[in-house]
């Protein structure tokens, strides 16, 4: 098994051409997330994902 620990940032707004300092207006939240992938089953790459 294969896993990595990665940072969920969700969108609250349309944005475009949004500067840096500007970025964190955008953000409605953000969640960790566990990706993972159970790697030689069957010849096939059965990927999951586990948010909270």
């Amino acid at each position: 098994m294969h896993y990595e620990a990665e940072l969920v940032v969700v969108i609250g707004k349309t944005a475009r051409r949004v500067s840096e300092a500007e970025a964190m207006d955008y953000v409605a939240s953000y969640t960790l997330c566990n990706d993972y992938a159970i790697r030689g089953l069957s010849g096939k790459t059965t990927t999951a994902r586990t948010c909270g």
